[in-house]
């Protein structure tokens, strides 16, 4: 016996010895290997750096921070506290505080609500009730794994747990509903298309896991039960009760008649093969003494509570990785498998790998969310900014070095061919496997179909078994009695006798009595002879009774057993199934990751092309706009001296003209002169002829001698007139020459002025093409960097550009504007008077951050009127995943509604108040700027502010107040960058 106790010790000491070992090896890896943030940089660094973004703005950082863990913007003191911070490593320090901020808890709080209630409305369990779950839960730091356990596994008997139970209890426990929201929300994959048949467009989604998941929740419904509340007055209450639970044959709504098992499983596990249990086995009993009148039952054994560890199970990946997809969301805007509830080969994450280390972060954290949020955001991933390189300087892209992503380019398409021909391989193996399974299932199937038909038997004979023992038991009853009753008279009537002969010996009484006495017996006891033969039949029946029953439960017990047997080969079938699903799905994602992989490669070479293109296009544009420059300048030149000479023609017809208005008047004048010697002429005959007639012929004489001399004067006017008209015409003759030579010049210099507008418009044309092309090539550019912009994204090289949550843009308004804060300094004040704080000994630190925490929270329920209605605006219907829309009715809110423009007043110190009272609109501007949007104003920005602060005293209230509530209401506020 020693000997026997020394041998087990040593082996208990080795084996502590073993196990701490192995701990110390885990530990070690975690601890001196690389942490989570250094494997998401070492991996997201891994692109060319022309396509990792420089970290971010330090108060674009900031603002971005504090929205991401606690829901609202900085304020004004901590923007400008963290700016002048010269800490290297403030960062780190900043994200320490914002984890232990109160606000950091109320965002988990809200986070967690909105993930796993999508803005249901509260019908069976009070909202407020469920939100302080929620916060015990984010105050104990409760791992998300925990909190899954502690919803799915929740005991729906027990009050206490009424909180959690709302997850069921406000889907209306609609099992369907149940099934698909856990497999959304907890594994990231939504099966409701699979619920009839397999899934029409995602080929890994199957019937089979559908059913498999429903038959968790299958037999569990909502039930009404009546309780005392404190004051014992009646109530009723919902729960969400689970009966003993029985597996349902399925069949595809395409393939009628042919049905299937799917005994309770998650994605990639056996069935979980539960055996039989006899009724009175499968419950152990009421469930809660606080039910007025009949309480449901506590199955024997609980799916619901079977699910909880299976589900979180550390060997399990889907749960992992969709929690660690979703946190990543969380911060990042989008996840790396989106959407968040379409895990599958077919939509395979951005970047596998990056999720396999996310989801071995959680697991190594143990499902800690502060942990892990903190890992993620002290990665250089999470700080980048939301700018690449070639977006701010295309010349970058341009002058880098993608020869090798052309080289993996082209070698990734070398391979795509390869690897579908691997996929449809592996597809059709899979699918010949379920063939196989489908075809030796048949028989499983039948068996259950039988044992299920058995069960109901069973059950109609227990029934019968149950009716004929009370008919036994009442025969039994009811002769007894007879027999009792004869056996009484019978001592009453020996009683009689016995005083008869005691007495008087004529005792007429007495006799009588005897005589009755007698009588009565002698009546009655006939009366057994058919109680007894009613009792023997009743024997009889039970007796067979019994045998029927027996008979279905050997039955029963056969089937079972039979069913029993099938265990081993279908279990092997469905190994083979999902060992050559998982062999489809690692190559399915392959092929899917290289065709991604090819997508990125190509955006970005595509557009490295483009920006080429365009380069050289706005080149050519250049050449082209400078040769219509020089073409005009051209022109100008010929214009100039085509119009020289143009106008040289133009004097010299005017010189012309001139001249032959010239010559008209000296030929009229010469013919006059003519006209005039003509008529001295015909006078000078006259007189002649008249000289012989007249005695005076002196008189005469001298007439003709003065006509002759008047004649001579006319011929020499008319010589010199006629000199001039020839000495006219010879200067006409020669303008015309020199005309027409200044006009050959002229055409001359016309020629090539045609052949320079000619060219000048065969320029312009181009040019409006080529300007036409570079529109277009511009448009696909802007496109393709779009395309680019998001695979860099998607590759954690780039910050996203994401808009705030209605939450998150309500509580900025209130906070940036100081409406939060005085809450907080009410609720504070609040709590100093009712619960003074002793002078000594001093309060612990942790005593002041719980207070502070009661003060946030009092603050946040007064105000989450304001949040809802924000959320009805803002946020997508109930029951859905938020995501970013504009609407009309948001933009007339922001416009016309008067809430964030009544916010937008000034009151105490707020943004408003500072900058009515600053006469410098520059100063003005910076201190606006950085106190809403987190970084310093632009030059335009400045002089907008200037110009609209160029108003009187009187009138800056207003105008302050207006370039509040425009930069709240403008597109920036809105967004995270």
């Amino acid at each position: 016996m020693q000997r026997m106790k020394a041998i087990l010790v040593t082996r208990l000491l080795i084996g502590g010895w073993f196990a701490f070992m192995v701990a110390i090896l885990v530990n070690t890896q975690v601890a001196f290997g690389e942490s989570l943030r250094e494997r998401i940089d070492r991996l997201s660094s891994a692109s060319p750096s022309y396509l990792i973004a420089s970290p971010a703005e330090e108060g674009l950082f900031l603002r971005r921070l504090s929205l991401d863990l606690r829901n609202v913007v900085p304020t004004d003191s901590e923007l400008k506290s963290y700016l002048t911070d010269v800490d290297p490593e403030k960062r780190t320090k900043w994200i320490d505080r914002f984890l232990h901020d109160p606000l950091y808890y109320e965002r988990m709080v809200t986070w967690l609500d909105l993930t796993l209630m999508e803005r249901r409305p509260a019908t069976n369990v009070d909202r407020q009730l469920w939100i302080q779950w929620l916060r015990a839960k984010v105050d104990e730091e409760t791992p998300i794994d925990s909190l899954a356990k502690q919803i799915i596994g929740s005991e729906w008997w027990s009050k206490e747990a009424r909180p959690q139970q709302r997850f069921f209890l406000d889907r209306d426990g609609d099992p369907h509903l149940a099934t698909r929201d856990l497999g959304r929300i907890f594994l990231g994959r939504d099966l409701q298309c699979a619920q009839c048949h397999d899934h029409p467009l995602v080929t890994d989604y199957r019937q089979r896991d559908y059913q498999g998941l429903l038959a968790f929740f299958s037999s569990s419904s909502l039930v009404e039960v009546s309780y005392k509340d404190a004051e014992n007055k009646d109530q009723k209450m919902k729960l969400y009760v689970e009966k003993a639970a029985s597996d349902t044959p399925f069949e595809s709504v395409f393939v009628k008649g042919k049905l299937h098992w799917a005994g309770p499983t998650l994605f990639d596990r056996l069935p979980k093969w539960e055996g039989y249990s006899f009724p009175p086995d499968r419950y152990k009993g009421p469930a809660a003494d606080w039910v007025v009148g009949e309480s449901p039952k506590i199955p024997a054994d609980s799916r619901r509570q079977q699910l909880a560890p299976l589900l979180v199970d550390a060997s399990f990946r889907p749960f992992a990785e969709n929690w660690a997809n979703r946190l990543w969301a969380m911060l990042m805007g989008e996840g790396i498998v989106q959407p968040l509830d379409m895990h599958h080969p077919d939509n395979p994450p951005d970047n596998p790998e990056l999720l396999r280390i996310l989801a071995d972060g959680l697991i190594e954290v143990r499902f800690d969310m502060k942990a892990f949020l903190r890992e993620v955001v002290l990665s250089q991933a999470y700080q980048r900014s939301n700018t690449l390189p070639w977006e701010q300087a295309p010349e970058s892209l341009l002058t880098a070095d993608t020869s090798p992503l052309q080289q993996e380019f082209d070698r990734l398409v070398n391979i795509e061919g390869q690897l579908s021909i691997e996929a449809n391989a592996a597809r059709d193996l899979w699918s010949k496997t379920i063939d196989e399974m489908n075809a030796e299932e048949a028989e499983h199937v039948r068996l259950r179909s039988e044992l299920s038909k058995g069960d109901a038997a069973l059950a109609e004979a227990s029934k019968k078994r149950l009716e004929a023992v009370k008919v036994r038991d009442a025969a039994t009853l009811k002769l007894n009695q007879a027999k009792q009753r004869l056996a009484l008279l019978g001592e009453a009537l020996s009683k009689l006798e016995e005083a008869a002969k005691l007495g008087p010996k004529e005792d007429a009484e007495l006799t009588s009595a005897i005589k009755s006495t007698t009588a009565k017996r002698d009546s009655e006891t006939p009366a057994l002879a058919p109680l007894e033969a009613a009792l023997a039949k009743t024997q009889t029946d039970l007796e067979t009774a019994n045998g029927v029953e027996a008979a279905a439960q050997k039955q029963v017990s056969d089937l079972a057993n039979s069913v029993a047997m099938m265990r081993e080969p279908i279990e092997k079938r469905y190994q083979e199934v999902l060992k050559t699903r998982e062999a489809w799905r690692a190559i399915e994602l392959k092929r899917q990751v290289n065709q991604s992989k090819v997508g990125f490669a190509k955006s970005i070479l595509e557009l490295r092309s483009a920006l080429a293109e365009r380069k050289n296009l706005e080149g050519s544009i250049v050449a082209t706009e400078k040769k219509v420059a020089e073409s005009m300048v051209q022109i100008d030149v010929a214009q100039k001296a085509a119009n020289a000479t143009q106008k040289q023609v133009a004097d010299i017809d005017a010189e012309l003209e001139r001249l032959v208005a010239a010559q008209s008047s000296i030929e009229k004048e010469r013919s006059k002169k003519e006209k005039a010697i003509a008529q001295l002429s015909a006078a000078k005959l006259q007189l002649s002829e008249s000289l012989a007639l007249v005695a005076d012929q002196q008189s005469l004489n001298a007439a003709v001698v003065e006509l002759d001399r008047s004649m001579e004067l006319r011929r020499k006017e008319l010589e010199a007139v006629s000199k001039e008209l020839n000495e006219s015409k010879t200067t006409f003759q020669g303008a015309e020459r020199k005309r027409d030579e200044v006009a050959k010049q002229h055409q001359a210099k016309l020629d090539p002025l045609q052949s320079l507008a000619a060219a000048k418009a065969e320029a312009e044309v181009v040019l409006v093409a080529q300007r036409e092309s570079l529109k277009s090539l511009s448009l696909k550019t802007e496109e393709l960097a779009k395309a680019a912009m998001e695979t860099s994204a998607n590759q954690v090289a780039v910050a996203r550009l994401r808009p705030l949550s209605p939450e998150q843009l309500c509580w900025s308004y209130l906070r940036v504007m100081g409406i939060f804060d005085q809450y907080v300094r009410t609720e504070n004040k609040e709590l100093d008077r009712n619960i003074p704080l002793p002078k000594e000994p001093a309060p612990s630190e942790d005593v002041l951050v719980e207070r502070q925490r009661i003060a946030v929270r009092k603050a946040i329920e007064k105000l989450r009127g304001n949040a809802d209605h924000f959320a009805r605006l803002f946020a997508a219907g109930s029951g859905q995943s938020d995501s970013y829309f504009a609407s009309v009715d948001q933009a007339l809110y922001l416009a016309n509604g008067g809430a964030v423009h009544s916010w937008s007043g000034p009151s105490g110190s707020n943004v408003t108040s500072r900058i009515i009272s600053n006469k410098d609109p520059k100063l003005a501007a910076e201190d606006l700027y950085q106190t809403l949007l987190c970084r310093k104003p632009t030059p335009e920005e400045i002089q907008t502010m200037e110009a609209h602060w160029n108003v009187p005293d009187n009138q800056k209230a207003a105008r302050a107040q207006e370039a509040v509530w425009a930069l709240l209401s403008g597109v920036e506020f809105r967004f995270i960058q």
